[in-house]
């Protein structure tokens, strides 16, 4: 008997500890419960909770250019948590501005692209020939090409497009790639240059994506770079979102003043060039003809059809 009632009195102890984590303090007159858990006074029970967090709230709203010259503006926020950004997206741009992540700019997207490419090289050629090794020197082909293209358009979309074309070739490359690196049929070379692409892919993917969105967060300061687009001015904005551990927050929108250059009109017209000719002098009073060519105007288009006025004249012994 003696035996019976010690396990019951051990079996009741081990459900009182158990319980003990959720049961309201009497001493206290509150529930003790763990940090993530409040107190049901309904169910008098524990439970989880997902604690109210704050997502980033985008603070600036007006800024100024002049015409024809971009700066960089930093992305302002505010958040309740005190969190760090962790990226940033730009929308909504007004038909006469653009934004550019500041990894375009630094061209630190193209550094990473170019060491995915020359290492993507030994991988490709590592890979068995047949159809998988004439795959993979196409898809090096595309990498090669895209990369080449990005490097120099003045195109955002184009780049945004180029970069694309260089990803789905990367990725197809690691799918050809993928079947040397295991058994039955692990090539050595294959595996090693497949696990450094690997690790480039990485950090090349967090570039294009703020590339992708058209900014960048760096120590939770996030920037881009707004240029007005050729001949534009006066109002334009866009809108941008902040993202922290709590999620991405709602839009902010920027409203942007372009002022216009001072002398605008005066530098988009051609411009005469000076020149000099000589003729032989002539010993009698009949006129004779002389024919020169007039240097090319010089224009900020690049044009080569101008008309011409003559300002002043020409007279005899002149």
């Amino acid at each position: 008997m003696k035996i019976l009632w010690t396990i019951h009195f051990l079996l009741l102890s081990i459900v009182i500890i158990f319980l003990n984590g959720c049961i309201p303090n009497a001493a206290v007159s509150k529930a003790v419960c763990q940090p993530t858990q409040i107190f049901n006074n309904v169910s008098r029970s524990c439970e989880t909770v997902v604690s109210a967090r704050g997502k980033p709230v985008g603070t600036l709203l007006t800024t100024n250019f002049q015409q024809e010259t971009a700066k960089t503006i930093t992305l302002t926020y505010s958040d309740a948590n005190n969190d760090k950004a962790i990226s940033c997206r730009v929308n909504n741009l007004s038909a006469n501005i653009e934004a550019v992540s500041p990894q375009v700019i630094s061209k630190a997207i193209f550094t990473l692209a170019t060491s995915v490419y020359n290492t993507s090289t030994f991988l490709a050629a590592s890979i068995p020939s047949g159809i998988d090794g004439t795959n993979a020197a196409l898809n090096i082909a595309k990498m090669q090409s895209s990369l080449a293209i990005a490097k120099l358009t003045f195109d955002y979309t184009n780049l945004l497009n180029q970069l694309g074309i260089f990803t789905t070739a990367l990725n197809n490359l690691l799918v050809l790639s993928a079947p040397y690196t295991v058994n039955p049929v692990i090539v050595p070379e294959v595996q090693f240059y497949y696990g450094e692409v690997q690790n480039l892919k990485v950090s090349f993917l967090a570039s294009k994506n703020f590339v992708d969105n058209r900014c960048d967060c760096t120590g939770g300061v996030c920037s881009t770079v707004i240029a007005p687009r050729f001949l534009q001015y006066g109002p334009a904005g866009f809108s941008y979102t902040i993202t922290d551990i709590d999620g991405e927050g709602d839009p902010a929108i920027v409203n942007i003043s372009i002022s216009k250059a001072a002398g605008t009109a005066d530098y988009l017209l051609p411009a005469a060039e000076s020149s000099y000719v000589t003729f032989s002098e002539s010993n009698t009073s009949t006129v004779s003809a002389q024919a020169f060519i007039l240097p090319a105007a010089r224009d900020y288009f690049g044009s080569v059809n101008f008309s011409y006025k003559w300002i002043g004249s020409l007279g005899l012994g002149k």
